[in-house]
């Protein structure tokens, strides 16, 4: 072993010849030098609250009324970015302090029926409970052709065996709350028929059968 490496018991060590700083010592695997502070443990900022370190979830923050309409504005632009969970959430945040704000209501509906496309029970679930607090009966009715139209789109993206015939069924529910809204829909206010004609087109494309009869519709409306 050549003198420089006396004492070594690796070829990889540092030459004798080159000083070693006081301050730097000798990782024992590699021999490659390491500053002491490379192994001190930074500290943990105090600013940070002990629950969080302990894996206890923080509390939710409750929004002023003030920023309610700001928040709306929020929502409708994370929907349309495709960000249903966003939107869903400004919408709680809203609701949890205006529990009866019909703007904020509508939107969590569409929050929902935009992640049908993800898994339809849960959201389907809620969406149907968000409709039933809607306070125009015309909106319970138009909105409840919203959720089942969404969800017949749903199936037919899904490409899953019989999908088609799986959303026909719900696109002739959508029609027959689509029909109830027409007749209580306010004037000026053809939401409902544009909705109606779209379904009815789609029944066209998917259905062999041809599109549904424009007949009446006894649909239950919770009050």
């Amino acid at each position: 072993m050549p003198e420089g490496n006396a004492g070594c018991e690796t070829n990889f060590c540092v030459p004798s010849r080159f000083p070693r700083p006081a301050s730097r010592i000798l990782h024992p695997a590699s021999c490659i030098a390491f500053p002491h502070s490379a192994f001190r443990l930074a500290p943990v900022p105090h600013s940070i609250p002990a629950l969080h370190l302990q894996g206890v979830p923080p509390a939710l923050k409750p929004i002023t009324r003030a920023g309610i309409p700001r928040a709306l504005q929020k929502a409708e632009r994370y929907r349309l970015l495709n960000d249903s969970s966003a939107a869903e959430s400004i919408c709680l945040d809203i609701l949890a302090i205006d529990p009866a704000n019909q703007d904020a209501l509508r939107t969590l509906v569409l929050a929902l029926t935009d992640q049908f496309r993800d898994g339809m029970g849960a959201a389907l679930q809620r969406a149907r409970e968000m409709v039933a607090t809607l306070e125009s009966e015309y909106a319970r009715a138009y909105y409840s052709g919203i959720i089942c139209e969404r969800r017949a789109t749903a199936h037919l993206k899904s490409g899953a065996p019989a999908a088609a015939a799986v959303a026909a069924e719900w696109l002739r529910e959508a029609t027959g709350w689509y029909e109830t809204a027409e007749a209580l829909r306010p004037e000026g206010n053809d939401e409902a028929i544009l909705r109606w004609n779209t379904c009815v087109r789609l029944l066209e494309r998917y259905e062999p059968h041809g599109p549904p009869r424009k007949e009446a519709y006894e649909a239950v409306i919770e009050d």
